[in-house]
């Protein structure tokens, strides 16, 4: 999916009359190879809006928690369970730490945890 693409399903997943046709598009595309690494681009990018940037990111870390390690389908009819593939997992681990070094502080304010 090219980069302008995925930025424009990730704004429609903000709309709430167009989150769920969105939701059903990252669902389909998450599978292909090369889509984890485009949506660390994108969350990477200051041209991208802020809001965009954090659906992205947290259907990123989504992504990762449930997909990174690779599974084996319980039984022997089972479909192989989808896993990110290797190819994916190399420029996210070059890129990760990169991108948390340089994602902007979170939009809290100020004293709102003082005590």
């Amino acid at each position: 999916m090219e980069i302008s693409k995925l930025v424009e399903v990730l704004r429609s997943t903000l709309d709430p009359n167009e989150r769920e046709k969105a939701e059903q598009q990252l669902t389909e595309v998450h599978k292909i190879i090369g889509f984890a690494p485009v949506l660390l681009q994108v969350v990477m990018s200051e041209q991208v809006d802020m809001p965009v940037r954090q659906a992205g990111i947290i259907y990123l870390k989504n992504m990762l928690t449930q997909y990174w390690l690779e599974r084996e389908a319980a039984n022997v009819t089972d479909t192989i369970p989808f896993d990110i593939h290797e190819q994916d997992k190399q420029p996210i681990r070059e890129n990760l730490i990169e991108a948390i070094i340089h994602a902007p502080e979170p939009w809290v304010k100020k004293g709102a945890f003082d005590k």
